[in-house]
C-alpha cells in the first residue's frame, strides 16, 4: 500500500514539476497532446467563490490522469516568502475525461482583473496547454434585481426568500446570485429581502 502511494505521489509531483517549471518529460510528433477548447467561470451557490469549468481534449498518448493549474496575474506561478505560491487558484491532478470542473476564490478572481489562466499538462506531455478565461470585465450587477427584468421590487424580495427558504434553487438571471446579496456578507437570507422592500417601498434609497 505504501508503495501504491509514493508511486502515486511522485507522479503529481512530477506532473506539477513540468506545469509550473516548463520542464519537458517526453515530447510528441504531430498535434497537441492536450488542447484546451473552452472555459468560463459562473456564479456559484456560495457568493464567495466562483465555478470554473474548463473543457479539454487529448490525444491516445496521454496518460489516464492530468494536472491542471489555474492561476491570478499570469501563467507563471508567483512564489513567496516560505515557498508559498501565491497566485495559484486551483492546482491538482484529475481521471482523464473531457471535462474539470472546481471552485475559486471569488474575491481574488475579481482582484486579479477578473481572468483566470489555465495550464494542463500530464505524464509525458513536453509542452503544457495554456488558455484564460475570462475578457476581464463582468455584466454589469443591479443590487436587488434577481430576476433580471430591471427593476427591483417585491418580486425579488420574494424570490430571495424562496431561495433562502429552498422552494427554488436559482435565479433565472444568470446574475442574481450577485444582484441577490444586498448586505455582501456572503449570505442570501431575509435580511437581503427585507432590504430589497426596503428599497422597493421608498423607505431606504440605496444599498
Amino acid at each position: 500500500m505504501m508503495k501504491k502511494k509514493s508511486s502515486k505521489f511522485l507522479a503529481l509531483a512530477l506532473c506539477l514539476t513540468m506545469l509550473v517549471l516548463a520542464v519537458p518529460v517526453i515530447g510528441f510528433a504531430g498535434g497537441d497532446p492536450i488542447t484546451i477548447t473552452d472555459g468560463t467561470v459562473t456564479d456559484n451557490a456560495d457568493n464567495t467563490l466562483k465555478t470554473v469549468t474548463v473543457t479539454y481534449s487529448t490525444t491516445d498518448e496521454v496518460g489516464d490522469e492530468v494536472t491542471i493549474l489555474a492561476t491570478f496575474e499570469g501563467f507563471d506561478v508567483q512564489i513567496g516568502e516560505g515557498g508559498v505560491l501565491e497566485n495559484v487558484a486551483y492546482i491538482s491532478q484529475e481521471e482523464k475525461s473531457d471535462t474539470i470542473t472546481f471552485v475559486i476564490d471569488k474575491a481574488a478572481f475579481v482582484a486579479a482583473g477578473e481572468k483566470l489562466y489555465v495550464k494542463m499538462g500530464g505524464i509525458g506531455v513536453s509542452t503544457p496547454a495554456e488558455y484564460v478565461i475570462g475578457s476581464g470585465t463582468e455584466p454589469e450587477v443591479t443590487l436587488g434585481d434577481v430576476n433580471g427584468d430591471g427593476a427591483v421590487n417585491a418580486t425579488d424580495a420574494g424570490l430571495v426568500l424562496q431561495y433562502f427558504v429552498g422552494t427554488i434553487t436559482e435565479f433565472s438571471s444568470p446574475n442574481g446570485l450577485a444582484a441577490a446579496d444586498i448586505n455582501n456578507d456572503g449570505v442570501i437570507n431575509a435580511t437581503d429581502a427585507g432590504l430589497i422592500l426596503q428599497y422597493f417601498v421608498g423607505t431606504i434609497t440605496e444599498f
